[in-house]
């Protein structure tokens, strides 16, 4: 399996390069269906370190989403596995909606940590519901703002930290009936919530 993502990689990389794409986001995984320990951590920053080595040659930025489970959902562990790559071809993505959800207030001082450290390069902007007692988390098929995610709060303080990277509009809406006419409602959905918090 890991020969088999290993492959895959080395030739996303090659067509990224032929097609001129630039940044490559993966997923923070050790595994998904295994049981996770110390070995996949180890397995997963060895093959990281190597896909860095094969993107740098390209002039490609491997960027990491934190996902929803907890190996990697916060920027604070981006960080410590950057320190360990230690590349100017690894970044961040982050997931706002997982974010959140693991991180709950503090989203705003991860959030800043990355911006501050020049780590991410752009930004997937997704409802969640937040991990707690009472509740699992919620990441997927969920409406955009019935969530706990504060868009407005959070361009606010992405204006205030003079974020200029791309922002991904992440949906996970596989039981629509008119995906094309949810995808224009999400879009204006999201430019009123930039516009009250005074970030366009």
């Amino acid at each position: 399996i890991r020969n088999r993502s290993m492959d895959m990689m080395k030739k996303a990389i090659d067509l990224s390069d032929k097609l001129g794409i630039r940044v490559i986001q993966v997923t923070g995984y050790d595994v998904y269906y295994e049981e996770r320990s110390e070995k996949t951590r180890e397995l997963f920053m060895k093959n990281l370190s190597k896909a860095i080595e094969w993107a740098s040659k390209a002039c490609i930025t491997l960027a990491i989403e934190n996902m929803e489970n907890t190996f990697l959902n916060t920027v604070s562990k981006y960080m410590e596995i950057s320190k360990e790559i230690d590349s100017p071809w690894l970044k961040l993505y982050p997931d706002l909606g997982n974010l959140r959800a693991w991180t709950h207030d503090e989203v705003y001082s991860e959030l800043e940590l990355g911006i501050k450290s020049k780590e991410i390069i752009a930004m997937h902007l997704k409802e969640a519901k937040k991990v707690d007692e009472n509740c699992s988390g919620i990441f997927r098929e969920l409406e955009f703002g019935t969530g706990d995610v504060d868009f407005v709060e959070t361009f606010k303080l992405l204006k205030r930290l003079d974020y200029k990277c791309p922002f991904l509009i992440e949906m996970w809406n596989e039981s629509s009936v008119t995906p094309l006419e949810d995808i224009k409602r999400v879009r204006e959905w999201m430019l009123l919530r930039m516009q009250e918090g005074g970030y366009i």
